[in-house]
């Protein structure tokens, strides 16, 4: 008795699609439940608009530029080409580039295969990416006059895919280009991992290029309210919670904005 192998594996594709969506749906569901009985700022996620032809067109350039970010290779601006700098962001360029290639080819093909061990990982990375970038560039949900912190919606979607394109065993002599090709993305991701962890330390003075002194140090000053007996107070958004936390909430520190003559709560997020 026969079996249509290729009957079976699309049945199974538009399973695995079917439930992802089913998912996406069930949690719209209990997010418009719970939406509705929580506080929430009147901005951001809660006005949700659509944007017009000529800002989906140009979203769709920025989310090139999210996609170099999350995979190193956004050059850096200001840094020489012929520098050490600009050399290197030259090198960290061509492998995201390559990078790039390899997911689409890899995700391509391991989404069409029976069998494939990373056949469910190459649908579900390319199920969820579709939504997540409509939403990026047809909606008012980012913010994408930032696109380095935008891009963080993207990272589960493309992590799970340079899984499928880094994870498959590669002959070199039968495919000695893409051998070629996988040793440099390796091998770039690898050197480059450190400084973008440096970079992206909100307390170094290199902070995504931008020039900035240390900020306070909010461990030290938790314990300092702690140990002079100050248990309650009021600080802007950013810092209150932080405060309660890193004091185990032996400092509970409650959220302000100072917009007005009067401190309000801030209800946000």
């Amino acid at each position: 008795m026969g079996v249509n192998r290729q009957g079976v594996g699309r049945a199974s594709l538009l399973g695995m699609a079917a439930s992802i969506c089913a998912g996406i749906g069930g949690g719209s569901i209990l997010y418009a439940v719970t939406f509705a009985h929580v506080n929430n700022a009147s901005r951001d996620t809660s006005s949700i608009q659509w944007l017009p032809y000529e800002t989906v067109v140009g979203n769709m350039m920025i989310v090139g530029k999210e996609v170099l970010a999350i995979l190193g290779g956004l050059p850096s601006g200001g840094s020489g080409l012929l520098s050490v700098a600009g050399l290197y962001g030259t090198l960290r360029l061509i492998v995201a580039i390559i990078l790039v290639r390899l997911i689409v080819r890899s995700v391509a093909t391991s989404a069409g295969k029976p069998g494939e061990a990373v056949r469910p990982l190459a649908v579900y990375g390319s199920v969820a990416l579709l939504p997540v970038g409509f939403l990026q560039v047809a909606t008012t949900i980012p913010n994408l006059s930032d696109a380095v912190n935008s891009s963080r919606y993207l990272v589960p979607s493309l992590l799970i895919m340079a899984i499928v394109a880094l994870a498959a065993p590669i002959d070199m002599r039968r495919r000695p280009i893409e051998f070629i090709a996988v040793s440099a993305v390796f091998a770039g991701l690898l050197t480059s991992a450190y400084p973008t962890f440096v970079k992206s330390d909100t307390l170094s003075y290199v902070y995504w290029g931008r020039q900035k002194s240390p900020g306070g140090d909010l461990p030290d000053l938790a314990r300092y309210l702690q140990d002079n007996g100050l248990k309650y107070g009021y600080a802007t958004y950013w810092d209150a919670g932080s405060l309660s936390v890193l004091s185990d909430e032996h400092v509970l520190v409650r959220q302000i904005t100072l917009d007005g003559p009067v401190p309000m709560p801030m209800r946000f997020l």
